[in-house]
């Protein structure tokens, strides 16, 4: 393959419903709207300009998955939603999450979203198979994740029922899956965040998101953010 071959991007971000909304807003835009899009560029990706569905051939398909957690009566453990082919519509999707705070999920809700973004995953690939769609893909999974460490397997998901998150994220990389995290350092840095950085690249990042009396880890798999260039002094008179 070329190395300027054009590729489409299937990227997937999981963001726990308790989580709060004033604490996710700048989390959005500072660290997961940048990952993708470093992401989408690394690999000379086909992204839509446009808020429209995601499905036509050649296309590249950005999903949103919420963990609702045990908390939720009347809801799944995890809501894939409706995909789109570009970045904007994914952080509108991203935007219109009915964030209802809380503390965050325990790990093992989050592992029902690692379960739930590889069933979305294979959703893509067969949706491509079923339309003759032979496009080289690369696969991104971006988790904000708040939390708590557990060892409980997923027991929702058909597929991956009765795996741990150490067997899930096996699975990410068996796949070519690149998980990265965003986690405030505020809570307990969970186990899969240990072993997704013990297999990647931790990028050039803000120490600092725009959230009073918060910093980030953010893990970031096989790449770096940009760095912003540091703006001219004014000179003095």
């Amino acid at each position: 393959m070329e190395a300027n071959q054009r590729k489409a991007c299937d990227v997937v971000v999981v963001v726990e419903r308790n989580t709060l909304m004033r604490s996710a807003k700048p989390l959005f835009s500072q660290y997961v709207r940048p990952i993708i899009e470093e992401f989408l560029k690394r690999n000379n990706c086909r992204a839509g300009i446009v808020n429209e569905k995601a499905g036509m051939r050649g296309e590249s398909r950005l999903s949103t998955i919420v963990v609702n957690g045990n908390r939720v009566l009347g809801l799944p453990p995890a809501d894939i939603r409706e995909p789109s082919n570009s970045v904007d519509a994914l952080m509108t999707d991203l935007d219109e999450v009915p964030l209802n705070g809380g503390g965050g999920c325990r790990e093992f809700d989050l592992v029902e979203g690692l379960a739930a973004a590889l069933e979305c995953f294979a959703r893509f690939t067969k949706e491509r198979e079923v339309m003759g769609d032979s496009t080289v893909v690369a696969r991104a999974c971006v988790v904000l994740s708040y939390s708590q460490p557990s060892e409980e397997p997923a027991i929702a998901s058909v597929d991956y029922c009765g795996l741990t998150g150490e067997k899930l994220m096996g699975l990410m990389g068996q796949s070519g899956i690149r998980t990265s995290f965003v986690c405030p350092n505020g809570y307990s840095r969970n186990r899969l965040m240990g072993l997704a950085e013990a297999n990647s690249v931790t990028g050039n990042v803000p120490a600092q998101c725009a959230i009073k009396q918060h910093s980030c880890t953010v893990v970031l798999c096989g790449m770096q953010l940009p760095v912003a260039e540091p703006e001219a002094a004014t000179p003095q008179p």
